[in-house]
């Protein structure tokens, strides 16, 4: 058997969105939304949160307040195809899109726009955010570990 581009493992296609790149856990969600930087549109939030270790995930939430099925998956396909067109949007970080009821009565030339300066938005804040400097008592807010606080060990005290 011949093996294509299509069907060869490991081999991201380039406009593809293959499961490693796509946040499908309930946890993982919830946390990028509850730690991660937030910003909204009239159409939807984005919730972005860095990682350093792996490849950026796009993860999509559209309630059914949004519309019937058909709406909601013609809403997931068209953010789906933004975020592949733009794969930068999701280098190196997880991001979350929430979609709002507002979304469907957009064009699609309205949602990417409005994508586009989510995204830009989130940039400035995550580029603000790094350059920020550390809290001068982050050090002392450091927690003892478990086994110290519960006195099974005793803290090394410095002679």
């Amino acid at each position: 058997m011949i093996r294509t581009f299509q069907n060869a493992p490991g081999v991201e296609r380039p406009f593809g969105l293959p499961r490693q790149r796509r946040i499908l856990r309930r946890f993982d969600f919830l946390r990028i939304q509850q730690r991660g930087v937030r910003t909204s549109t009239n159409a939807f939030t984005l919730a972005v949160m860095a990682v350093a270790d792996r490849p950026g995930r796009l993860g999509l939430t559209v309630s059914k307040k949004v519309g019937k099925a058909n709406v909601r998956n013609l809403i997931k396909r068209r953010l789906r195809h933004l975020v592949r067109e733009n794969k930068a949007w999701i280098a190196m970080r997880d991001v979350v899109i929430l979609v709002h009821p507002p979304a469907p009565e957009l064009s699609f030339a309205d949602l990417a726009s409005s994508l586009a300066q989510a995204m830009a938005k989130l940039n400035q804040l995550l580029d603000s955010r790094s350059r920020r400097a550390p809290h001068p008592r982050a050090r002392d807010r450091m927690r003892a570990p478990v086994e110290v606080q519960r006195g099974l060990v005793r803290p090394k005290t410095s002679p």
